[in-house]
């Protein structure tokens, strides 16, 4: 009996203890688990916001980057007395130019002697001396590309605290010649990350890779020492881009979990951090909620642990949903921003483009030697490959505009095998293959689609080329022709219908496959600095979506790389071939011609070649101006540009005329894509700047044949 009491007492003790040890270590198990989930969903939270501010930041510095490195190109070989002497000019340039870009407070360029010589900052030039500011000082003892200076106080009473971004200015003999620097504006970045960073013990930072502050929200606390080197930069320091740890600020003295992402190639990072404390009372708060619920029923409390694993897998979908929709609008909005800013400079750039290569044809007519005149043409393929890059960059932005045709692919890659051949190396084989659909017994071809020619011929040439550099020991590059059906695959942009591929195949060095995501953004490259532009993919791309298609890559490093085309197949016939008529000799004796045009050193050098066709050349420097005139006299030819002070552009010129009845042939002339389809559309006949004369005479001799055809009809 006693035994069997005893017994009774053991098995009552033991079920007590386990009734107390089992809600225990179902406590213990679920108050690991939920602090494990809240970690991990304070590290994913921390990196996705570290994502949106590397974003942010990394738009804005190369924004300001492609800025500063058009202006050296705008101001190279200008002396300081000369940027000072035209500073109105530059003023209105720099102000048109920083007005497109929000986070700009000004521009400034700087002279060797530490004086301003142009800016958007002041209608008048200001009389000050920054040769002790640290982005002028940086720059003195050698060129170390992009400088980001520190937060600093504007020398002036007016504007904000700003930090100074900079770029060293290289004279003839490559000396120091004074740098360029665009004003960030701290603030800017502030009011972003407010609106982003309103968790409880959350903290945004912008820094300098040594330590100093450029932005933070919050505000660093009164009487804090912002000074001190924190632990984050031993981090920073290694060869890692991108990390997430655990560390005490300096600043005051809290314990935070801190995601940073460093913005390569510049000497800048981003932080996202959150005091462990905010993510203990997370952990806490939710172990109570349980702890509410689970200590009372351990089955109650392993539902909720299990329709929580449901939620949270949930929540980790939507997220990832949502991650995704965020990429795509930030890719989107990048490419958006780099469109506005190419359209912005097009139209300064390609002017200066023309001037550059109106004086090289008034130097070509007079007497050179033959060193002189390798001098020239290494000029003029200079100003060819500036006109590209602003090609290559509207392509990509999908701003400039296609003119298509249908073209037989087959035909136009036999007739491009000699620039091909001139574009790789001896070493390199070249084969062109074409292939018919699967179980067809037709021969192949043709391949007709209809697609502009030239960036057809572009795109196939920057294929090549990087073939050829993924080669550098010779190889084999294989196009290769083929009908394809795409019924909306997933990996080809949701594409339907009867398309022919264009596959590029080398046996190169291949691309790793961590790099194959990015090879077709702008700017990306893996070539040596000065050996690519990171254009040349881009525009591929571009023209293929353009075009109606898309652009696809595979690459096995070792191996080869293999770039496909995908373009529209196309019911049309060919477009025929046509031959070139023999220029006249003068197409404008004995007419008066009417120019429009607001810079006067293209107004010379266009004279000068209206003046040889045979025209009696009278100049506007507005459309207002060029009404005037019209009504005065009357003109065999009208040649205005799109893009006109007074408030009246070229096309509305045009339109008053029609609306007065005065029929006048025009040529209209823009830096720009964006209005070539509407001038068409009016029956004017559009020359692109940059020109030459060859081309001013064929636009010329365009529209005085197309108003004599209308003339001679009427008379019928």
């Amino acid at each position: 009996m006693q035994s069997a009491r005893r017994a009774s007492l053991r098995v009552l003790g033991l079920a007590m203890v386990g009734c107390v040890l089992l809600p225990l270590l179902l406590l213990g198990s679920g108050a690991i688990t939920i602090r494990r989930a809240a970690h991990q969903e304070a590290d994913e939270r921390l990196a996705r916001t570290a994502d949106v501010l590397h974003e942010q930041a990394l738009k804005v510095f190369q924004s300001t980057d492609v800025l500063l490195e058009n202006l050296l190109e705008m101001t190279q070989g200008r002396s300081d007395t000369a940027l000072r002497t035209d500073f109105p000019h530059w003023h209105d340039l720099l102000k048109a130019m920083s007005s497109r870009l929000p986070q700009l407070q000004s521009i400034w360029i700087i002279g060797a002697d530490g004086h301003i010589s142009a800016t958007d900052y002041t209608a008048a030039l200001p009389d000050l001396d920054i040769s002790a500011r640290d982005y002028f000082v940086a720059q003195t003892g050698r060129d170390d590309g992009l400088f980001v200076g520190a937060v600093l106080q504007p020398l002036l009473d007016t504007g904000l605290p700003f930090f100074g971004v900079s770029r060293r200015r290289n004279g003839p003999e490559g000396g120091f010649d004074g740098v360029i620097t665009a004003s960030l504006l701290p603030a800017d970045f502030v009011k972003f990350y407010r609106e982003i960073g309103q968790a409880p013990g959350s903290f945004l930072t912008l820094m300098r890779t040594d330590g100093t502050l450029l932005a933070r929200y919050p505000p660093i606390p009164k009487g804090a020492h912002a000074a001190l080197r924190p632990p984050i930069l031993n981090a920073i320091a290694g060869p890692l881009d991108r990390g997430i740890l655990t560390s005490v600020s300096p600043v005051d003295g809290r314990e935070r979990r801190i995601a940073w992402r460093r913005l390569d190639p510049y000497p800048v990072f981003v932080m996202a951090g959150l005091e462990t404390a905010a993510i203990r009372n997370a952990w806490l708060g939710t172990l109570a909620t349980h702890l509410v619920f689970g200590l009372p029923a351990t089955a109650l409390m392993l539902v909720a642990l299990w329709v929580a694993l449901i939620r949270t897998r949930a929540l980790f979908e939507e997220a990832e949903r949502r991650t995704a929709a965020e990429e795509a609008l930030q890719r989107t909005q990048r490419l958006e921003a780099l469109g506005e800013l190419t359209g912005g400079v097009a139209h300064d750039f390609n002017n200066l483009l023309m001037i550059v290569l109106g004086n090289v044809d008034r130097m070509r007519r007079r007497p050179r030697e033959a060193s002189d005149i390798r001098a020239l043409d290494t000029i003029v393929a200079a100003v060819r490959r500036g006109e590209a890059l602003t090609r290559q960059l509207l392509a990509f932005a999908r701003r400039r505009a296609l003119y298509p045709e249908p073209i037989d692919l087959a035909r136009q890659l036999a007739d491009m095998r000699g620039l091909l051949s001139h574009s790789l190396r001896g070493d390199i084989a070249l084969a062109v293959e074409t292939e018919a659909p699967p179980g067809s017994v037709m021969a192949p071809g043709p391949f007709v689609v209809k697609v502009d020619p030239a960036e057809f011929e572009l795109a196939v040439v920057n294929v090549a080329v990087n073939a050829r550099d993924a080669m550098p020991q010779g190889g084999r590059l294989t196009l290769r022709l083929r009908r394809v059906t795409l019924n909306a695959e997933r990996d080809l942009d949701d594409l339907r219908g009867e398309f022919i591929a264009v596959s590029f195949t080398d046996t190169g060095t291949g691309i790793p496959p961590a790099l194959l995501a990015r090879v077709f953004d702008p700017f990306f490259t893996t070539k040596e600095v000065g050996k690519g532009t990171g254009l040349g993919l881009s525009q591929v791309y571009g023209f293929a979506r353009q075009s109606g298609g898309t652009a696809t890559i595979a690459s096995v490093p070792g191996v080869g790389t293999t770039v496909t085309l995908f373009l529209p197949a196309s019911t049309e016939p060919p477009a025929p071939r046509q031959s070139q008529a023999a220029p006249a000799t003068a197409p404008g004796t004995g007419l008066r011609v009417l120019l429009v045009e607001d810079n006067g050193e293209i107004v010379a050098m266009t004279r000068a070649w209206l003046e040889r066709l045979g025209f009696d050349v009278v100049a506007a420097a507005s459309c207002m101006a060029a009404l005037t005139l019209l009504d005065m006299h009357s003109y065999a030819l009208l040649l205005t540009g799109m893009v006109m002070p007074g408030g009246m552009n070229g096309l509305e010129l045009v339109r008053e005329l029609r609306a007065r009845d005065q029929p006048i042939p025009v040529i209209l002339t823009t830096s720009r894509d964006d209005p070539a389809q509407q001038v068409r559309w009016e029956g004017v006949t559009l020359l692109q700047k940059p020109y030459e004369e060859q081309q001013l005479r064929a636009a010329v001799t365009a529209a005085l044949v197309g108003i004599r055809t209308q003339d001679e009809a009427a008379k019928a």
